[in-house]
Formats: structure tokens, C-alpha cells, sequence
């Protein structure tokens, strides 16, 4: 019989140094796309799947955290544990080992993933295997690499060496768990990178015999951990939740916030999330950018791969092209 109860955390502690400034006053976590916060996107993909409560690991702006989420989600009870020092996924996961009552999905707060990927992990793992959710990429020396053997995971080499990865098969940041985990967080040991890492407990359960079952992704998976991850999950949200306004000047998709003023004339989108009370000047043509509040864009301005802040003023004829990031 196919196991039913499971229970969700949600690594959502790290500091997101890679996304500086945005992050130097929010979680990336928090940061909104499509009018809403990414960490709302990764759980509206998980609820419909029924989990019985949702822990959240917290520590940096862990009041921002509580405050988009508050004490239940979407009818589901949330439950705060504080990573008291940012000592690595596997110590993140052993903080809940009080909190959880049954098996239970972990997920990245940092990574997007869409509902049919989440759904094969927890489905995978409801008949009782140990699953991990995996991806293709075209750059495994950047990602925890999987060794595989007879459709399973049998190691994992964190960041190998480029060109000599054992295969382009990469962990994606979600794992479907038994309680019998935090055995094996309990036996790790410090990494060299001075953390606790949670691909080291995979390791010791694959050579205990218990089966890791690999659990493909395909392509509705995004890590958001540089700026162009975050254009790229915008890409993606965009597309797949069907902001398809139209006006004279929108190329769908492309969402446009309450309060917020957008021109005659000019071209917006495609792949534009612009924020609530943002104001556009006559003329400006943007795409594939992130417009956060309050933010003024005069005339005649040329946007194109960037992400700008709250706040921000840009003044009129300005060109912002290639990858960019402004925040004050």
C-alpha cells in the first residue's frame, strides 16, 4: 500500500550572497515574481499534494520569512525552526529532526520547481523508496554530480573538476526522506568547505544498501542563485501561469502589478514582471527584466536583462542592456 501522510520542509535559511544588493535587505526567498514571492511559487506546486505541515528552516531575515508565510499556508499549518548557525543543508535538515512526525519531502527555498517534478518525487517516495529529485544540466561542475549504478544513486562528487564530472546528472534540491535520515545526518562529518552537507548522508545510506531512487526533473527546474537564475525563473513563471495581458504595447508574457503605470507607446515584455506602483515613462521599450515597487522609469529608456529594485529612479534616454542589477 502506497504510503499517504507526508510532511514538507523547506530549507530557507541561507543569505543568498550571489544576489547581492537585492538580498543585503530580504531573503531571496522573498524576492517577487509575477506579483508574488518566489518562496509562495515553490509551495503552490506542493500544497495541492497534500501535506500535513509545512517546516520552514530559518535564519537570515527570518522575520521576512514568517511574514510572507505567517502560520499557515493556504490552509496548512507552518512550523519555524532557526538554523542557529549556517552550518550547511545536512545540519538544516537535522534542526527539524524534533518536528517531524512521519516521512517527509525536503525542498531547496532557493530552487523552482514545477508541479509534475514534485508530484514523481513524492509519489516515488510514497511506495516507500528513498527518492531525489535530479537534472540534466550543460555545466554539472557547478552542482553536487550523481554517480549512478543500477538505477540508483551510489555517490555524489560535489563540484567536480570540469571535464572530468562522472556523469551530467545533477542533485536538483528536492528528496523525499524516512525518519532513518537523521541517523545518517548524525554520522557526517565536516566538510571541507567547513559545512554539514546533506549529499554526504545520501552517500552513507547508498553504502548501507538502501536504494536512492533518482527521480528526473526535465526541464521545469530552476536553481535561483545568480542573477540570471532569477531572470531565467521569471522566464519560466511567466511562460508556464499564463500572464497573457494585452495591450498595444505588451508582448506577452508579461505581468503588470496593481497601481502601477505603464505607457501609449513603447514595448513591454516579453518576460517583464513590473512590480505594484511602478511608473514607466512615454517610450521605453523593456524585456526580460524584473521592475521591483515604487520604482521610476522616465522616458525614452531601453531595458533588457536586468533587475531592478525597489525604489529606484532611472533617468530619461538611460540604457540598461546585458545582464544588470540595481538596487539602492
Amino acid at each position: 500500500m502506497m504510503k499517504k501522510d507526508f510532511e514538507l520542509v523547506v530549507l530557507a535559511a541561507g543569505k543568498g550572497k550571489r544576489l547581492r544588493p537585492i538580498t543585503l535587505t530580504r531573503p531571496k526567498h522573498a524576492i517577487r515574481i509575477g506579483g508574488k514571492p518566489l518562496l509562495h511559487w515553490t509551495l503552490d506546486n506542493i500544497v495541492d499534494l497534500k501535506p500535513r505541515k509545512i517546516i520552514v528552516v530559518v535564519h537570515y531575515f527570518e522575520e521576512k520569512i514568517r511574514e510572507i508565510l505567517r502560520d499557515k499556508y493556504r490552509g496548512i499549518p507552518v512550523k519555524y525552526v532557526r538554523q542557529r548557525e549556517m552550518r550547511g543543508t545536512g545540519d538544516a535538515v537535522k534542526c527539524v529532526e524534533k518536528e517531524v512526525d512521519t516521512d517527509f519531502l525536503v525542498i531547496m527555498g532557493d530552487v523552482y520547481v514545477e508541479k509534475d517534478g514534485i508530484t514523481k518525487v513524492v509519489e516515488t517516495g510514497r511506495k516507500g523508496e528513498i527518492a531525489v529529485g535530479v537534472t540534466k544540466v550543460q555545466n554539472p561542475w557547478e552542482y553536487g554530480v550523481c554517480i549512478l549504478k543500477n538505477g540508483g544513486i551510489v555517490g555524489i562528487i560535489e563540484k567536480p573538476e570540469r571535464g572530468k564530472e562522472p556523469s551530467n546528472i545533477i542533485l536538483a534540491g528536492v528528496y523525499y526522506f524516512d525518519k532513518s535520515i537523521f541517523e545518517y545526518l548524525s554520522k557526517i562529518e565536516i566538510s571541507p568547505r567547513g559545512e554539514y552537507e546533506l549529499p554526504d548522508a545520501l552517500v552513507l545510506l547508498a553504502k548501507d544498501g538502501r536504494k536512492i531512487v533518482p527521480v528526473e526533473l526535465g526541464g521545469g527546474w530552476v536553481d535561483i542563485g545568480r542573477p540570471r537564475d532569477l531572470l531565467k525563473a521569471n522566464q519560466r513563471i511567466l511562460e508556464t501561469k499564463c500572464f497573457r495581458k494585452q495591450a498595444n504595447i505588451i508582448k506577452p508574457p508579461v505581468y503588470i502589478g496593481k497601481k502601477s503605470i505603464i505607457p501609449r507607446r513603447g514595448s513591454l515584455g516579453p518576460h517583464v514582471t513590473i512590480d505594484e506602483k511602478v511608473e514607466i515613462g512615454d517610450n521605453c521599450n523593456i524585456k526580460n527584466s524584473i521592475i521591483m515597487s515604487n520604482t521610476i522609469i522616465e522616458d525614452n529608456c531601453e531595458i533588457s536583462g536586468a533587475i531592478i529594485g525597489e525604489d529606484c529612479q532611472i533617468e530619461e534616454n538611460s540604457k540598461i542592456l546585458g545582464l544588470s542589477l540595481i538596487h539602492i
